[in-house]
């Protein structure tokens, strides 16, 4: 691809320039990913996983194999905002997030969702 410029700019000021941009772009967007506060947060992902629970019992109500992937798999990824959502409370409560609230939450999340494919597995076998 050629750029045709009126003004003559060198390689480096260019690329100066162009990173300059990016950075302003990536803190830009960062910026407006974190104004939708962590109460509305909570909120719309309480009603997702609500859901996406529903739509879990009835695709192994009605054995779709390939449907409970997707939902057990979207299940564990809301679980996983749910842990970023828990921590970015208690960031924003004491300044900090201790290693020792990581570990504990993480090991829970870990836990939490060994607990629910265990269960779906269980249920998968129950059925054939």
């Amino acid at each position: 691809m050629k750029i045709i410029t009126t003004t003559m700019v060198s390689n480096t000021d260019f690329e100066k320039q162009w990173s300059l941009a990016l950075k302003k772009g990536k803190q830009s967007v960062a910026g407006k990913k974190n104004q939708v506060p962590l109460d509305t947060q909570k909120k719309q992902l309480a009603e997702e996983m609500s859901y996406y629970k529903t739509k879990l019992r009835q695709n192994l109500k009605d054995g779709q194999i390939t449907d409970i992937k997707k939902t057990l798999n979207t299940l564990i990824e809301l679980r996983g905002k749910q842990l970023s959502i828990r921590l970015q409370e208690v960031e924003k409560k004491i300044g900090m997030i201790p290693k020792e609230y990581v570990k504990y939450y993480s090991k829970k999340y870990t836990e939490d969702c060994g607990r629910l494919i265990a269960n779906v597995q269980i249920l998968l076998t129950k059925k054939i």
